[in-house]
């Protein structure tokens, strides 16, 4: 094939409306990888934080129990 013709077709190809679907569906999925890897490389970094948030609500928890409960078993006698 000539320079001119192949030229030709590529324009052709490009105007083509499956093409221009194509394209867009490509680009689509790409910017979707692009955002599904930055927010895996996100959660990847976060749970050390959230793992010491955690503990620390936790500790905060279990230390703010009230002391002015008594067991059931004592009221019994």
């Amino acid at each position: 094939k000539s320079s001119e013709y192949q030229s030709l077709e590529t324009l052709l190809a490009q105007k083509s409306p499956l093409f221009r679907f194509q394209q867009f569906r490509e680009r689509e999925a790409k910017e979707l990888f692009d955002l599904q890897s930055i927010q895996l490389s996100q959660q990847l970094q976060q749970p050390i934080s959230e793992k010491t948030n955690i503990s620390e609500k936790t500790r905060i928890l279990t230390s703010a129990k009230p002391t002015n409960q008594r067991p059931t078993s004592r009221l019994k006698d």
